[in-house]
């Protein structure tokens, strides 16, 4: 009875553990079988990047290049030359090197262009030189944004924190380039005679920008229920007018 009893237990603990190790190689299976099916993925082909010659591209247009193709093992030295040469455009193409060799290149590009007070002045002139607003318009607000954004980022890259100081002073500039309407809503928000905060401004405008896209598409979409009711009307009256004609010529 015993032994009965003992050859019943191994069995139970063999039928136990031969039914994980299926269940486990079930699930291992399954997760090669989702691997496979990621890695058969056809991705779209990564462009190169490109670099024109404008100085404050020149950092990122660096980091995505050497991450493309100078850490790629598969490719010699003769191939990365090649792909670099191919992603220069306008005034970079034109950059000439003593040897013929990638690092040659490379080197000249970044003796040119690695310039931290040609990329600040171009910055500073950049947030200077914003085009001034005419009228209210919610794409003009987003491009003014964008760029005052971008230039901030390219200077914090560079090490030049925002302070007090600066961001008055940016702020000012902003409100220069600013239409009319926009410039008397911003005014209206103040409260106080303290200077505004400038990611205030920038909150205004993202704001102000999304509330002008609501008013055209209510606009739009009234002016385009009136024409259409307009048709409507004038539709119904011609076709009145074809049947008065019908009857009183019945022949034509």
């Amino acid at each position: 009875m015993e032994t009965a009893l003992e050859e019943m237990e191994v069995r139970l603990k063999y039928l136990i553990f031969k039914r994980n190790i299926d269940y486990k190689s079930t699930k291992l299976n399954i997760k090669e079988s989702k691997t496979e099916k990621l890695l058969s993925v056809k991705l779209p082909d990564i462009p190169l990047p490109q670099f024109s010659g404008k100085y404050e591209e020149f950092g990122n247009f660096k980091s995505q290049f050497i991450s493309l193709i100078e850490d790629n093992d598969g490719l010699t030295n003769t191939q990365k030359l090649y792909y670099l040469k191919f992603s220069l455009t306008e005034e970079a193409k034109l950059i000439q090197t003593t040897d013929e060799t990638y690092k040659s290149l490379l080197k000249a590009l970044e003796d040119r262009y690695e310039n931290k007070r040609a990329i600040a002045d171009s910055q500073i002139l950049s947030l200077i030189n914003l085009e001034k607003l005419k009228y209210e318009s919610a794409e003009d607000l987003r491009k003014l944004l964008d760029a005052v954004k971008k230039n901030l980022r390219t200077l914090k890259d560079l090490e030049y924190e925002r302070n007090n100081l600066s961001d008055v002073l940016i702020l000012n500039l902003i409100l220069q380039k600013l239409d009319k309407e926009t410039r008397k809503q911003y005014e209206i928000t103040f409260k106080s005679k303290e200077v505004s905060d400038l990611d205030n401004l920038l909150t205004f405008l993202k704001n102000r920008s999304l509330v002008l896209d609501g008013t055209f598409l209510f606009t739009y979409s009234k002016s385009f229920s009136k024409d259409q009711s307009y048709h409507k009307r004038f539709n119904r009256r011609d076709k009145q007018k074809t049947k008065y004609h019908h009857y009183v010529n019945p022949n034509k």
